[in-house]
């Protein structure tokens, strides 16, 4: 399936948008998506994709947005589908003032590979980016993540954060990752990096002096991980089913 998407979003608007790709059948099967946005000035989009395929499905999708002057943007990726999957998203920065945050978050089990690759071009003065990107792996999963930001030499003013975490159960569960910045102005604010880690001992024992079984602790602590990415989420309505679908996920964790 090779679906094709184009969004214009008109000048001075608001618009939320939810892109859900969603399996019911085991039977394995290739999804190859390409989304395009092109934001007016003024614009502000909330924009959300939801990645639940099947689990053989192979799923390899493109974001690209293109910002002009004075836009907001607030994208964010759950995945926790798919046998196989890659994210790839893209933002222009082509206007001054823009601003936008890039956010993921993916529960992997199993043998599930996510690979996620984000690109910020700031292209003109005066624009922000944030990106947060959370993982949890359990079992044997492989996650990737490779984010990669450039500043061109007219971006002067640019405001940039970029921050990738793991939270590791499984013995066997694999991560790369790779923050990037490339930076040719000399004005600018710009951080990055990454942390992969396993949950406290600490944490874990006090809970279970709480009366709680280590199962329940490790879902609670890794609720709490997550939490706070769905927080930042301005839609109420897609805040709530995404932490429903989260609280599925979660719920099988060891």
């Amino acid at each position: 399936v090779f679906p094709r998407t184009f969004i214009s979003i008109g000048k001075s608007s608001q618009v939320s948008i939810v892109e859900i790709y969603l399996g019911l059948t085991d039977t394995a099967y290739f999804v190859n998506p390409v989304t395009d946005i092109q934001m007016s000035e003024n614009s502000v989009l909330n924009y959300y994709k939801v990645q639940i395929d099947g689990e053989k499905a192979l799923h390899i999708g493109a974001v690209r947005v293109g910002q002009e002057a004075n836009t907001l943007l607030e994208a964010f990726s759950l995945a926790v589908g798919a046998q196989m999957a890659r994210n790839n998203i893209s933002v222009a920065s082509d206007g001054e003032g823009s601003d936008s945050i890039v956010d993921g978050l993916y529960v992997l089990g199993g043998t599930q590979v996510i690979d996620n690759h984000t690109l910020i071009d700031h292209r003109k003065p005066n624009c922000t980016s944030h990106q947060l990107y959370k993982g949890i792996l359990n079992d044997a999963s492989h996650a990737v993540f490779n984010g990669k930001i450039f500043v061109r030499p007219v971006a002067q003013k640019t405001n940039s954060y970029q921050l990738n975490k793991h939270l590791v159960l499984g013995k066997d569960a694999r991560v790369d990752t790779k923050p990037q910045l490339e930076i040719s102005a000399d004005d600018v604010k710009c951080t990055h990096g990454a942390t992969i880690g396993q949950l406290n001992d600490d944490e874990l024992f006090y809970l279970q002096t709480r009366c709680l079984s280590k199962e329940d602790a490790v879902k609670m602590l890794s609720r709490g991980f997550v939490d706070d990415i769905l927080d930042k989420l301005r839609d109420q309505n897609v805040r709530r089913k995404l932490s429903k679908l989260l609280s599925k996920k979660i719920a099988i964790l060891r």
